[in-house]
């Protein structure tokens, strides 16, 4: 019999892994991966690569990226499920992927310094997301031995969730001070993703300490040798029983699509940003402060209000602030650039030309102090054929004169002179097929810019370019509001609500599955959760390969407004009748 201290201890201790692992899905998973897969794959195709006539972006490849590699995790889920049902080793199988996902994590900070960066960041990437989702796939069945009557479920859920935001975000902080210090050396990086890992494991080892291995309801074990037959024999079984629990059926389905929605958006959110709006790592990782600082005290709030309004009713309160701000979302933009007439407009160009008179020359600087050429970080590279008109256009006059083109180092020049500037708005005037803008400030050339055709400020003839260009001119150009200020506000709402979709969520199918088989629901709910990042992802690369990423957005907005409908008509009384039954007439 536990005591009430050694309780309450267990349950910080399960806290603390929140705490840790929320470390990776901030920091490595939701801010830094995409930002840095997007900026690999656009600088080396020159902004997209099309293939069998479909242009695939940056952050559609980050898409496609996310969906493989939680394919394996979306198969395992369930078997494990099954198996920690039977078998007391929710702890030891917890370790396993905890080790894995950690030293993947750390493994990605030595990609900075390698060849091939693109290759490895995925396999590397791979294996910590398989770690930090199937270990998710036992930690949650953590959650009904936890409580008691002075502790619930929706308590212990809903505490689990802000620890998790709480954990992530302080680490978070701590990466985006840092990286204003010492600047986005790839060294820098290293330290982000090896601090992670650290992170992740130091404060993770509490549960593995403190948190004893939950109590097995199911009295016949069986060898370790026939585990694995028993998982597969047992997802047969609970896949023909299913029809007994309607209303878990309902729900699973429901949250198949509208956390599909939610999952898609905040995995997409950096790589979205990035491709679209050119967002620096330093924004990106403020939208993820915000929307984090956020959610901490807005799912406890939300925790309590569903321990008086139930759990459906909080969680359909959430996904309604959902269906209503983000299809703002999709209309996000960059105010249009003005002449460069001034330091802040000057500093919004990609490229920035600013007279010297000591000198009699024009000083070179660029967006975010990035290299033009040729390092796998800077804006364009050697060879990509989608920056080759800006390249041709550039070379001699922003570029060192005869550069090595082979080598991957920066070859921007530090400044240029008037005869040569003259030289390049000519190059550039004559063909402005390019996604890059150029603004001069001082000099015979004062106040001349150049902005291409697919700039992020130039909206075309997309499918639902009228959208952006409709909020533009009537709200975010009238206020004022930069697309940073546009993005962070995005993350204030969002970010009041995503905790709390976590945590119901997990909330009601404790409430709706039988007790005595916890892990093996539980084990499908994480199928399901992983499917989820599968399919969306996947959905999103689809579609912005054939039309744009902003159709693609819209693709998830109809999936949220499906589930949400759907979640409305689960009757929670009947679903925990079901679940009553189940129990009563299991065979032990």
């Amino acid at each position: 019999m536990r005591t009430v201290k050694a309780l309450i201890k267990a349950r910080r201790s399960w806290y603390l892994y929140d705490w840790a692992n929320q470390a990776f899905a901030l920091s490595v998973l939701a801010i830094f991966i995409p930002n840095y897969i997007t900026t690999l794959f656009d600088t080396a195709t020159g902004g997209g690569k099309e293939i069998l006539g479909f242009t695939i972006s940056g952050s559609g490849f980050f898409a496609f990226t996310l969906s493989a590699t939680t394919f394996l995790a979306a198969i395992i889920s369930p078997l494990i499920g099954v198996i920690v049902d039977h078998y007391p080793i929710k702890k030891k199988i917890l370790w396993r992927f905890t080790i894995l996902g950690v030293i993947a994590t750390m493994l990605i900070g030595i990609v900075p310094f390698m060849g091939f960066q693109l290759p490895l960041i995925t396999i590397f990437f791979m294996l910590a997301n398989i770690g930090f989702c199937g270990g998710n796939a036992v930690y949650y069945a953590f959650i009904p031995s936890l409580s008691d009557n002075n502790c619930s479920v929706d308590e212990i859920s809903s505490k689990g969730c802000s620890y998790g935001f709480a954990g992530g975000v302080t680490l978070l902080i701590f990466h985006i001070l840092f990286l204003n210090i010492v600047g986005n050396a790839p060294w820098a990086l290293s330290v982000i993703f090896i601090s992670s890992g650290l992170w992740w494991i130091s404060w993770g080892y509490f549960l593995f300490k403190f948190t004893p291995e939950p109590k097995i309801y199911i009295s016949k074990q069986k060898s370790k040798e026939k585990l694995f037959t028993l998982a597969i024999d047992g997802i047969k079984d609970t896949l023909k029983n299913m029809k007994n629990y309607s209303q878990l059926f309902l729900f699973l389905i429901a949250y198949f699509l509208f956390f599909d929605g939610v999952n898609t958006i905040a995995s997409i959110a950096v790589s979205f940003g990035t491709d679209e709006f050119r967002l620096s790592q330093a924004a990106s990782g403020l939208l993820g402060i915000v929307a984090n600082l956020t959610a901490v005290p807005m799912t406890i709030i939300f925790g309590k209000i569903a321990e008086k309004i139930g759990s459906k009713k909080t969680l359909m309160c959430a996904l309604s602030v959902y269906c209503i701000f983000v299809p703002i979302m999709i209309g996000l933009a960059p105010l249009e650039l003005g002449l460069p007439n001034n330091k802040d407009e000057l500093e919004r160009y990609d490229v920035q030309l600013t007279w010297d008179k000591e000198k009699d020359k024009y000083n070179i600087s660029t967006l975010y102090n990035k290299s033009l050429c040729c390092e796998s970080s800077s804006w364009i590279s050697s060879k990509a054929k989608g920056d080759s008109v800006f390249r041709n256009a550039i070379k001699n006059t922003l570029l060192i004169k005869n550069p090595t083109w082979s080598k991957k180092e920066n070859i921007t020049a530090l400044e240029i002179n008037d005869e040569d500037v003259t030289i390049l708005l000519n190059n550039l005037q004559a063909n402005n097929n390019h996604r890059f803008s150029l603004g001069i400030n001082g000099g015979v050339h004062h106040e001349k810019s150049i902005i291409g055709n697919d700039h992020p400020t130039i909206f075309g003839d997309g499918f639902i370019d009228f959208w952006p260009t409709m909020l533009r001119d009537y709200i975010w150009s009238p206020l004022n509001l930069s697309i940073n200020l546009q993005y962070i506000l995005m993350g204030l709402i969002i970010g009041s609500v995503m905790g709390t979709i976590t945590a119901q969520g997990r909330t009601m199918i404790t409430e709706l599955v039988p007790k005595k088989q916890i892990s093996e629901f539980f084990g499908f709910f994480s199928f399901i959760m992983k499917a989820v990042a599968v399919v969306g992802p996947l959905i999103f690369f689809i579609i912005s390969s054939m039309l744009d990423n902003r159709s693609a957005l819209l693709s998830i907005v109809f999936v949220i407004f499906i589930g949400t409908f759907l979640c409305a008509l689960v009757d929670m009384e009947k679903g925990k009748k079901e679940a009553s039954i189940a129990n009563k007439t299991r065979n032990k």
